[in-house]
């Protein structure tokens, strides 16, 4: 019976998808104020399709609108390009997001998608980034369908957009 139990919670446990949230607390944290403008550039290339990257900043955005009057989105992967179109905007902010891991399991069940996503706030007058977080989020192994990894931008990536901010759960 207790052999049972073990094997019963181990697949309860795969079955969840899990996911991390990490913040840089090494930097300053930002003054916060919901009537700033801000401005979320699209992620380099890297492992995610250009549809990937526009689901990621997308969402960051979406976010972001629930709280502040003034947010979009900046239809460029080149950070310098972003800052200078978010200065030229008068914005207070320019989130950066960086696509680090990007992985789709092609064989449901027993195979996970996997995302990380770092987003870096940078003070659009001083170029500083002033606030990082880092979201990880691994799907369940037992899923029964091929959903892509942007799916696995759930209320905790909601959350990680909302902490990069400094903004009150």
């Amino acid at each position: 019976m207790r052999r049972f139990a073990a094997v019963l919670a181990m697949l309860l446990l795969a079955a969840c998808g899990r996911g991390t949230l990490q913040v840089d607390t090494a930097l300053p944290r930002a003054d916060y104020s919901p009537s700033e403008k801000v401005r979320v550039m699209l992620p380099p290339p890297g492992k995610q399709s250009e549809e990937g990257g526009r689901s990621v900043s997308g969402r960051i955005v979406q976010v972001l609108q629930q709280t502040h009057a003034d947010v979009q989105l900046l239809p460029t992967t080149d950070a310098g390009s972003a800052l200078a179109d978010a200065r030229s905007a008068q914005a207070a902010y320019l989130i950066e997001p960086a696509i680090t891991a990007w992985s789709q399991g092609q064989a449901p069940p027993f195979t996970a998608d996997h995302l990380t996503v770092r987003m870096e706030l940078v003070n659009v007058t001083s170029g500083a980034v002033v606030s990082a977080v880092t979201f990880d989020n691994t799907s369940s192994l037992f899923s029964v369908s091929d959903a892509p990894p942007q799916n696995l931008l759930d209320a905790r990536f909601d959350e990680a957009v909302r902490t990069l901010m400094g903004i009150p759960h």
